[in-house]
């Protein structure tokens, strides 16, 4: 997935983002839409999701949550504070473990001088609990009347490929020109969309620069249905990187 270096808060200044993990950054991020980006971050990071594209735990627990929703509507594992906590109860019952051995080795010796009988401790393993969602045959996300021609309008960002395959299922180098489609045009963002491959001539409205780009991931924070995200080859060609966001008009090539 796309995930952009910049966005729009409540802030007045752009300025050059650092270096993200795999946090999913809009530039015109909509909180009357969605939960605060910063919340939203935060959550994406913590549960590692630039590691898990392409899984059922991707598609349950690292999507924005809706304006208003409460995390408690998700399964548990898509709360850090959950996982975290069951991680830290493992240890603390490994650490017990290793305190009965001990406390079992010292009453071994008891037995042998007072001739009584120590009773061994019992642990009880609680069973994790899984959460089975239905979801639809894998299928390519069919995109017919979002390849249409005409001219769009939206906002162009920059995002940095850090090794990962696109939605689109190829890995790419920062220097490709490639771009990531907003999630309305391209679909269900955990299949291959049949955006995938199509050529886009953007231009860039402020200073008439033009880039042709291949459509190879999905932009999931990306919230306007003229929205791309590009990769650092292609926006270069626009503008400098510290621009961060620009205001674009793009066309699908061939129609």
């Amino acid at each position: 997935m796309a995930f952009t270096k910049f966005f729009v808060a409540a802030v007045a200044a752009l300025s050059l983002a650092t270096s993200i993990s795999a946090a999913p950054i809009a530039k015109a991020w909509d909180e009357s839409k969605f939960e605060p980006y910063a919340i939203y971050h935060a959550r994406y990071n913590a549960l590692e999701c630039k590691n898990k594209h392409n899984t059922k735990f991707f598609t349950t627990c690292c999507g924005p949550l809706a304006h208003g929703q409460a995390l408690s509507t998700r399964p548990a594992e898509c709360n850090p504070n959950t996982t975290k906590a069951a991680s830290s109860s493992t240890q603390d019952d490994d650490d017990c473990d290793g305190d009965d051995d001990e406390e079992d080795d010292d009453g071994d010796d008891d037995d042998d001088d007072n001739n009584t009988t120590t009773l061994n401790p019992t642990t009880t393993t609680a069973k994790p609990t899984t959460t089975t969602k239905k979801t639809a045959a894998a299928t390519t996300t069919k995109a017919a009347s979002n390849t249409t021609g005409g001219t769009h309008t939206g906002h162009g960002t920059w995002y940095t490929q850090d090794g990962v395959a696109g939605a689109c299922g190829k890995k790419h180098p920062d220097s490709a020109l490639i771009g990531a489609m907003n999630f309305q045009l391209y679909g269900n963002v955990d299949k291959e969309s049949s955006v995938c491959g199509k050529q886009v001539l953007i231009t860039n409205k402020k200073n008439n620069k033009q880039v042709t780009i291949t459509i190879a991931d999905a932009c999931p924070s990306c919230n306007g249905k003229g929205d791309i995200d590009l990769s650092r080859g292609a926006f270069e060609q626009l503008d400098s990187f510290d621009t961060g966001l620009i205001n674009i008009e793009w066309q699908y090539l061939g129609y």
